[in-house]
């Protein structure tokens, strides 16, 4: 027997359909604020019970991504450093 997922109100009509069941909330959240994220800076935070990494580019632009590697899993918040526009691995220094 399947399990229902809990049904949140969105709010955006389009997605507030009958049937629709959605395993978040719809909608923006606040993972950290500006002044925490200081260019080059990298910080994880939980969100729906898994890791995200922030990290801002060197044109202010803040970025969050899936915190493991895709070579070979390390987590980029774990000694991984923002450089330029880019992530780097703190593994083998491949950035994304």
């Amino acid at each position: 027997m399947r399990e229902e997922l809990p049904r949140f109100r969105s709010a955006h009509a389009a997605v507030d359909k009958p049937g629709l069941h959605l395993p978040y909330p719809s909608g923006w959240f606040c993972l950290a604020r500006s002044r925490e994220l200081a260019p080059g800076s990298v910080l994880t935070r939980r969100f729906v019970d898994e890791d995200v990494v922030l990290y801002r580019t060197r044109d202010g632009r803040p970025r969050a991504v899936h915190p493991y590697c895709p070579h070979l899993g390390a987590h980029l918040w774990a000694g991984g450093t923002a450089e330029g526009q880019n992530l780097v691995c703190p593994f083998q220094r491949f950035t994304f």
